[in-house]
Formats: structure tokens, C-alpha cells, sequence
């Protein structure tokens, strides 16, 4: 696994040792997020949902020690769009921006300021600028630039439909997970708080992949399973997956794909999928079938009252 990306390779044993096997994957991920915001769109977006207490803020803190400082910005959980144009000035190339926790973040805000704060990094994480006029004032961001979101699952649940209106979630990977109650137990990382990653990014060089079109169709293939199983267009799909290949390579100090890179793109097949909604996009598939719902109470080994939940 991973032999023939030895920086992914030490990376994910990292977390693998610390969080354990099902944390690893997501502190992989992470890291494929700074690299992506040195390329030419698409990059990674990292929306991570879990349960409070799972991890979440631990894995982007340690990705910020493996990064160099100068590719990422820590902006907490209560921060505005012009707050961090106050902050960082209007260039922000070359940036991935950490936050801590979404939920913090749209609790603390008005609905106009949350919705501008959302509208504004649609903009600027899809199209790497973000223009404000207001009463006579005008300032951008721009640059090529990701985000790292971190979320509690109850929290994403009750902003989902708002964040999927304003068209955010299309410019991320979402990432669910759920610890056990055993996993939890396993994992080392409260006796381990002290042991620190020794891999160090300080640079990351960018560089064109040269064998893109040999995986065209494989590409086209997942794209059409992360689809199926997230509820989301193909399109934002393969472009993710594009920016995930893309920057897992780059990692790893190559300029084309190997087996390594859909391997990862395999891992996160488990991943994308809602863990507390896992009969939708099987429902959905019956019902675009024509398939009525005593069919697919029966397929799924449900009560017809099941239509009802």
C-alpha cells in the first residue's frame, strides 16, 4: 500500500498509529488540501463531518505542523469575509484557509453576514477571487487558494440544505466518519498527545501531470460512483477526484499517476457517503427505476412503514 508515495506512505501511518484506521484516511486527505492550493483549478476542498470529540481539530492541527507555515491559515472558528481581508490583505494565493469548527461559525453570525461569508468563499474557492461593493466600499480577494472545514455531524444535518442552496458543498469533498465506541477506545491519541508527525512539507513544487489521459476513463468511472453514492452532480464529482489525484501525487514528488492515487481515491469511496442517511442514494436509484415503495422497503429489508421515517 502506498509504496510508491513515501511521503503519503508516512503520513498515513502517522495518523493510522495515533487515531487509528478509520481517522488515517481523513489526515491524508487533509494533507492532499494544502498541496491542491499550488494548482490550477480544480482543487480540494475539505469539508470533515464527525461526531463532537472525534478528532477533527486534532488531524488539522497536525497537518499544520507538517506543512510549512506559509501554505495555510489557521482562522479559527469566528471569523467574517472582511475580517480576513483585514487580516491577510487581498492576496491569498497559495493559501488553504483552517476552520476549526463550521458550527461555531454560523451559530455566532447574523443571516446576512453568514450568507455573505458563504457566497464569498463559493466565489473564491471556485473561481479564486471574491469582489465586495457596499456603500461606497470596494475591496477582492484573489488567488488560488482551499479550505479545510471542520464540522460536528448534528450541526452539518440542520446547515445542510442552507449550505447546499448557496452552492458551497459543490466546491467540496465531503468527508463523513463515525468512530465506534471500541475504535475510540483503540485509538492512542489521548496517551500520545506529546508524539508530533516527523514528516515535514517545507515545499511544495507544482508540476503537470503527463499521463491525465490515460485515466480519463477510469476517472469518468469513479466520478459516476462518488455520485451515485454522495447524491451530488457528476461534474463537481470528477473534479474533485481530478484535484485529489492531482495533489496526492504532487505530494509525493511526481508528475503522473500511479496505482497509489486511485487507491486513495478507493478509500474515500467510504467516506463520502452519509453515514446517518446510508439508504438514500439506494432509494433514490429505486425510484428513478420506476421501483414502487413496497419494492423498496422488501430490497432493503424494511417494514412498509419504513416510508414514513
Amino acid at each position: 500500500m502506498l509504496e510508491d508515495s513515501p511521503v503519503s506512505k508516512d503520513i498515513f501511518k502517522f495518523f493510522n498509529f495515533k487515531y487509528g484506521q478509520v481517522v488515517a484516511p481523513i489526515g491524508l486527505l487533509k494533507c492532499c488540501s494544502v498541496v491542491s492550493n499550488q494548482l490550477e483549478y480544480p482543487r480540494l476542498n475539505v469539508w470533515c463531518v464527525a461526531p463532537t470529540r472525534q478528532y477533527k481539530t486534532q488531524t488539522s492541527k497536525e497537518v499544520q505542523r507538517i506543512f510549512d507555515k506559509s501554505y495555510w491559515i489557521d482562522v479559527g472558528s469566528d471569523f467574517t469575509i472582511h475580517g480576513l481581508y483585514e487580516d491577510y490583505g487581498d492576496d491569498v494565493n497559495g493559501k488553504t484557509f483552517m476552520v476549526n469548527d463550521a458550527t461555531v461559525l454560523f451559530a455566532s453570525k447574523s443571516s446576512r453576514t453568514k450568507d455573505r461569508l458563504v457566497g464569498a468563499l463559493s466565489e473564491l474557492l471556485s473561481d479564486g477571487k471574491y469582489e465586495y461593493k457596499d456603500f461606497g466600499h470596494q475591496w477582492n480577494l484573489h488567488g488560488r487558494c482551499t479550505a479545510i472545514v471542520n464540522q460536528t455531524t448534528e450541526s452539518f444535518n440542520y446547515y445542510k440544505n442552507k449550505l447546499e442552496y448557496s452552492t458551497v458543498l459543490e466546491r467540496f469533498l465531503v468527508a463523513h466518519y463515525k468512530l465506534t465506541l471500541e475504535e475510540q477506545r483503540e485509538s492512542k491519541a489521548f496517551v500520545l498527545r506529546k508524539f508530533k508527525p516527523n514528516i515535514k512539507v517545507e515545499e511544495i513544487k507544482p508540476r503537470a501531470i503527463t499521463n491525465l489521459g490515460k485515466y480519463d476513463d477510469v476517472i469518468k468511472e469513479y466520478a459516476m460512483d462518488y455520485s451515485a453514492l454522495s447524491l451530488r452532480a457528476y461534474n463537481s464529482c470528477k473534479d474533485l477526484i481530478i484535484a485529489t489525484l492531482k495533489s496526492h501525487a504532487i505530494l509525493n514528488d511526481r508528475n503522473h499517476f500511479v496505482l497509489d492515487d486511485l487507491y486513495l481515491i478507493r478509500m474515500l469511496r467510504n467516506y463520502i457517503k452519509d453515514p446517518y442517511a446510508p439508504n438514500d442514494p439506494t432509494i433514490i436509484e429505486c425510484l428513478r427505476q420506476g421501483r414502487n415503495y413496497r419494492d423498496i422497503c422488501l430490497l432493503l429489508n424494511k417494514k412498509p412503514s419504513y416510508k414514513t421515517q
